[in-house]
């Protein structure tokens, strides 16, 4: 069993992880209020010593994940941006037509 500062970087370790494969099912979903919301419950987390050093590589490698998140999480927000201003330009002018965009180009 571990203590100390250990115990305590390994817990919110364990957070951090949970909470980034939380949000990467989210964005898998589509839904990304749900990705954001999973990432923004960690802001509380806060006040631990320094990383013990048997940590640093665990730390990393959750450090990665969550780069790699919110490199997801930005580029689903460019594309969702850029979808609402084709719909917006394609809004109904007072004729009604069917209209949809092409995902895959």
């Amino acid at each position: 069993m571990t203590h100390g500062p250990t115990a305590g970087w390994a817990s919110m370790l364990d957070l951090v992880d949970g909470a980034v494969d939380a949000a990467w099912v989210a964005i898998g979903r589509g839904d990304l209020d749900e990705a954001s919301e999973a990432i923004d419950e960690l802001d509380h987390l806060a006040g631990l010593p320094p990383l013990p050093d048997e940590l640093s590589g665990r730390a990393r490698d959750v450090l990665e994940r969550l780069c790699a998140l919110d490199a997801q999480l930005e580029a689903a927000r460019v594309e969702l941006r850029r979808e609402l201003q084709v719909a917006q330009r394609l809004a109904p002018t007072g004729r009604s037509v069917p209209r949809f965009i092409d995902r895959t180009s």
